[in-house]
């Protein structure tokens, strides 16, 4: 190495030296920022896990408040049927240990001493009725009908004994009455009735659970009412009859009802009348042809309507009556040809379809269902099933 050299090494030496320091102060920048970085995720964990605490702390205390009002209206709805029989049953306490006070203790025992007897004579006689309406109340629940009506009545005569204890004590000379004497009684009284109205209500709801209790038919609205009150009234009827508990199928079903009838009715009268008409008339042409009276001018029997039969009933002698078979031929020339024998008519009664059932007019308003299907659930055949189907359609269209 010659002098020369001497300044370029101690410039390589300190370019060197800059570049390291450089690498230093970079390496330290990274460290500090990587020593930050994970000092601000540290803190955003501490965060998130103090707000998960607190929302974790919300939810329990949420939770604890649902559950003490979940238990405070299930107290109430305990308390609820039996509010009014605990506060009865108080005032009837109260009249029994006003009672207990002056008869049941000495006046010379200590105060005290009379109060806790009063008291808890008034507890012990006021139980008694409530006790055995109670078990009443779990006889009748246990289907044991007998023995809670006999329990019942029991407690109704415990009630009525005790009730005429508070009337005594309040009422006036000679046993007249008072305001006291009769509110007091009739606490003492009603305590049984007000357990039993709580039985019938938990009985009802038994029956419900089970699925027995009594269908009390479909509900029309007032507007209904007003509008057709004896079609209505009639519906009602209908539908309590059949099991119907929709309003809208309980009045189709006994509109449908309606419906087979009158087209039953005319026909039959219809029917009748043709068949005496042509009974008439040949009567009548019997009798001609003796000579014995002339022939009288009969109408058509096709032509014939209702009117018909009240006309028959003024012009038909008196006669027995009995079953005759009508049959109607139609004379021929000489010269026709031979033809095969006309068939003898006879008149029957016209076969109807049947009205639908309460359950075809539930599966035919749920919709979605064949006739093939109608047919086999309700054990009709299709013909009577499409019919059924045709006119559900034809009254949706109509109330449309």
């Amino acid at each position: 190495m010659t002098i020369t050299d001497l300044p370029d090494t101690k410039l390589a030496r300190r370019r060197a030296l800059a570049e390291l320091r450089r690498e230093e102060r970079a390496a330290a920048l990274t460290e500090a920022q990587a020593a930050r970085a994970a000092r601000e995720d540290e803190a955003r964990r501490r965060r998130a896990a103090r707000a998960e605490q607190r929302r974790l702390a919300r939810r329990e205390r949420a939770e604890r408040r649902a559950e003490r009002a979940a238990a405070i209206a299930n107290l109430g709805r305990r308390l609820r049927p039996v509010a009014p029989l605990a506060v009865v049953t108080g005032f009837a306490m109260y009249g029994q240990i006003g009672y207990g006070l002056d008869h049941y203790s000495d006046p010379t025992t200590p105060f005290l001493l009379r109060l806790l007897v009063a008291v808890g004579a008034a507890v012990a006689v006021e139980s008694i009725a409530l006790y055995v309406a109670w078990h009443a109340h779990d006889a009748l629940l246990l289907k044991a009908t007998g023995t809670a009506a006999r329990l019942r009545r029991a407690s109704y005569a415990i009630a009525l004994a005790v009730a005429a204890v508070n009337y005594a004590h309040f009422s006036g000379p000679n046993l007249a009455p008072t305001a006291g004497a009769v509110v007091f009684a009739l606490f003492s009284a009603s305590g049984p009735w007000l357990w039993g109205l709580h039985t019938r209500r938990a009985q009802r709801l038994q029956l419900l659970r089970e699925g027995r209790v009594d269908s009390s038919g479909a509900v029309f609205s007032a507007e209904r009412w007003r509008t057709f009150p004896l079609r209505t009234w009639l519906a009602r009827r209908y539908s309590i009859d059949h099991g119907i508990t929709d309003p809208r199928i309980a009045w189709e079903a006994y509109r449908l009802e309606r419906q087979r009838r009158d087209d039953n009715l005319p026909a039959t009268w219809q029917q009748l009348a043709t068949s005496l008409l042509r009974l008439d008339a040949q009567q009548h042409q019997a009798a001609a042809a003796a000579n014995m009276v002339s022939p009288i001018d009969v109408p058509d029997p096709e032509q014939v309507d209702d009117h018909g039969v009240a006309q028959l009933r003024k012009t038909a002698p008196p006669a027995t009556v009995r079953e005759v078979e009508v049959s109607t031929t139609v004379d021929e020339p000489a010269d026709a040809k031979p033809r095969r024998q006309p068939r003898r008519r006879t008149t029957s009664r016209r076969v109807n379809t049947p009205a639908p059932t309460p359950k075809a007019l539930q599966l035919i308003a749920a919709g979605g269902i064949g006739r093939r299907e109608l047919a086999r659930q309700c054990g009709v055949s299709e013909d009577t099933a499409r019919k059924w189907i045709d006119a559900h359609r034809t009254t949706s269209e109509v109330t449309r």
